[in-house]
């Protein structure tokens, strides 16, 4: 049967069992962590300026010496500020942190929508086809949806008229950004 919204993620609250009185930063998504913000978060408790970059500035450096328990391998490679990495009228509402994860791994299926599976690193067998990435970008520059090279200076806004062109459909005349090859 056709499955709703509803179904996938139920009508509770995201982590019920968190205790925000005592949670400076939260992971959900891709790689992405948030600082429970004063003014932002329902139960914010770190104040935005100097407090919120000394807990982004721990907690990237805890990250970065992240190792595979199993095999001694580094698991992170980069771990990027919001406002180095984004710009605009919505900075404010993006994760302080991005983890740009090492070669061989990816973020938990689970944490992806804030759950938390037992352990840190755990095999994972199944094979993949493709997937989002929680990888550095740095690891791939200059490319876009296969090895095709991209010129310097190409945007997010660019991929729209870019596939639209691929498949050979009109671009619309208001579109923002412009065809990459």
């Amino acid at each position: 049967g056709e499955k709703k919204l509803q179904d996938l993620f139920g009508g509770g609250t995201f982590w019920e069992n968190v205790d925000w009185a005592r949670t400076k930063a939260y992971a959900m998504g891709l790689g992405q962590i948030y600082i429970n913000m004063k003014g932002r978060e329902a139960h914010g408790i770190v104040a935005p300026g100097a407090e919120s970059k000394a807990v982004q500035n721990d907690l990237a450096a805890r990250l970065l010496t992240m190792a595979d328990p199993n095999t001694g391998v580094r698991m992170v490679d980069a771990v990027y500020q919001a406002d180095d990495i984004y710009s605009g009228a919505f900075l404010k509402n993006a994760a302080e942190l991005q983890v740009g994860l090492a070669d061989g791994y990816r973020v938990s299926w689970q944490s992806t929508l804030g759950g938390s599976p037992p352990g840190i690193v755990y095999p994972n067998k199944k094979k993949w086809s493709g997937d989002h990435g929680s990888f550095d970008y740095k690891s791939t520059a200059g490319i876009l949806i296969s090895s095709r090279p991209v010129e310097p200076g190409a945007r997010i806004i660019d991929i729209a008229p870019t596939v639209l062109k691929y498949f050979g459909v009109p671009i619309p005349g208001d579109i923002d950004g412009k065809p990459l090859f």
